[in-house]
């Protein structure tokens, strides 16, 4: 139902996600939408098409559209010196920004915002899994091809309609970004899954991203945070912003694979029994900051899942997908569906049986029982590390090519980084990024080689960090070696998956 004494409403910009995301709650709440756009063609327009009340106008923004609608929403990009606003105003409409939108328009369900460094969107996932398993609508932004993570799309994806809002949030590295995504989505549960290096061409250095991860717990609208047990950062993370809320910890009980050191909210340094890099048992030496007790401990974890220990019991816990990171994430999911959305544990653990994982995640594109290929957007050290590892183990008789296409959000020290740990775990590493390339000489490992095209310089687009010839040449010198399992790793292979099966079909469906 309308709740604004409005009829008709005017969303400029509706090719763009915010409007699009805009218009769509606006027509869910009973409004006349006009949604228009300078574009002809707009690659969102099937989200608006669906709606009786939506027209959509594209190709510009004539006159009359003015006349009939007595709001306009503008995209928060557009100056106001633009001829829309121009034309609002000689039309006598009332111009409504998209954040006065927000707080006309707040949530009328629960909202859940997941945030840190990685398993932000499988724990998302898998909590939205539970929810449709059980009955309860979670919506999705539906915008292909985007993560809807940053900005104002989690406070508007938190206004569509559902039973329940499962939103990932996140940071490139920005003080005040997760805060303001937070507060304007209302959330009342969170969850904080890791804090590693990452971002740090935005923050300048390790603390100051880590405070940014940390303004998830600030709004006074949480009642519960479920948070890693055996994260430092994270486990400090709520004294530090002075968290009032309940909290809920979990955690694995697993044999370290590493000891390392971590930077502590104190400044000093903190020594992590490594499960995963950075992540494990700790304490600080200096403060004495050390990790909690699980509430949701996972024991006996295996490829194919874990033995569940928490308040209401024992569970056996089956999963499809592998990792110890996915355990991680899977206790995180159940913790939340229990302690926030009440759901029976029993019945969170029979749901997670059957979640297939998510696109781009650990995501098998061919498996002919002689040769693999992976896809994984993992693009920091954490996330490479928490992969090859996995890999490794499920693949234990085979061997392993990593092919390097990011270019690290930590700078040319991440890229060093991340060359370091892949050339530790994988038989043979193909570097295919020119960031990868440029660090080559300061990893002294004998497995390391470089795709032909990796030479050429690329300008790093966000996480993006290699073009679509440096991909395809890294795969291609993968397949020409002897590993039997190929992990390419970035943004750019997801970007390029259907060049990539293409050129797998070519290749290995030619030696069967």
């Amino acid at each position: 139902m309308a709740e604004l004494p409005w009829s008709t409403v005017l969303v400029i910009g509706v090719c763009g996600p915010v409007c699009n995301l805009a218009a769509r709650v606006l027509a869910e709440r009973g409004y006349d939408v006009i949604a228009s756009d300078l574009r002809d063609e707009c690659e969102f327009a099937e989200t608006l098409l669906e709606y009786s009340n939506v027209e959509l106008v594209l190709g510009g923004h004539p006159p009359e559209i003015f006349e009939r609608a007595e709001v306009v929403v503008p995209p928060p990009s557009l100056s106001r010196d633009a001829k829309p606003y121009r034309l609002a105003e000689d039309h006598g409409c009332e111009i409504v920004e998209v954040k006065e939108l927000l707080d006309m328009l707040p949530p009328t369900r629960p909202v859940i915002g997941v945030g840190g460094t990685n398993g932000k969107t499988t724990t998302v996932a898998m909590i939205r899994h539970v929810c449709e398993q059980l009955g309860l609508e979670a919506p999705h932004h539906g915008l292909p091809g985007m993560q809807g993570n940053v900005g104002l799309l989690p406070p508007l994806q938190a206004r569509l309609p559902g039973d329940v809002s499962v939103l990932e949030i996140a940071t490139f590295g920005k003080r005040g970004e997760i805060l303001e995504a937070a507060e304007l989505s209302q959330v009342e549960c969170v969850c904080v899954t890791n804090i590693t290096p990452d971002h740090l061409n935005e923050a300048g250095d390790f603390l100051t991203y880590a405070r940014c991860e940390a303004e998830l717990l600030e709004p006074d609208t949480i009642e519960l945070a479920v948070l890693n047990a055996q994260d430092p950062l994270v486990v400090g993370a709520p004294e530090v912003v002075d968290f009032n809320g309940d909290i809920v910890y979990y955690g694995l009980d697993v044999e370290p694979f590493d000891t390392s050191e971590k930077e502590c909210w104190c400044g000093g340094h903190v020594e992590v029994h490594e499960i995963l890099p950075w992540v494990g048992p700790f304490k600080c030496r200096e403060c004495g900051l050390r990790s909690p007790e699980p509430d949701y401990l996972a024991t006996d974890v295996d490829l194919s899942g874990f033995r569940l220990i928490c308040p209401d019991g024992e569970y056996e816990v089956r999963l499809p997908v592998m990792g110890l990171h996915n355990a991680y994430n899977a206790l995180a999911a159940i913790a939340v569906c229990s302690e926030f959305l009440g759901l029976d544990v029993e019945d969170v653990v029979e749901a997670l049986q059957s979640f297939e994982g998510v696109e781009g995640r650990l995501e098998v594109l061919w498996d002919d029982g002689e040769r693999v290929v992976i896809l994984d957007y993992g693009h920091n050290p954490a996330g490479v590390d928490a992969t090859l590892r996995c890999v490794k183990e499920a693949y234990r008789e085979r061997r392993v090519c990593a092919v390097i296409a990011v270019a690290s959000e930590l700078g040319p020290e991440g890229d060093e980084e991340i060359l370091r740990r892949a050339a530790d775990l994988a038989d043979l590493v193909v570097v295919a990024s020119y960031a990868a390339y440029e660090v080559m000489d300061r990893v002294d490992a004998d497995n390391v080689i470089a795709a032909e095209s990796a030479t050429k310089p690329f300008e790093k687009k966000g996480t993006l960090g290699a073009s679509r010839e440096q991909v395809l040449d890294g795969l291609k010198e993968a397949l020409r070696s002897d590993c039997e399992v190929v992990v390419l790793f970035g943004e750019a292979p997801l970007k390029y998956r259907e060049e990539i099966s293409e050129e797998v079909e070519r290749v290995l469906g030619d030696e069967r």
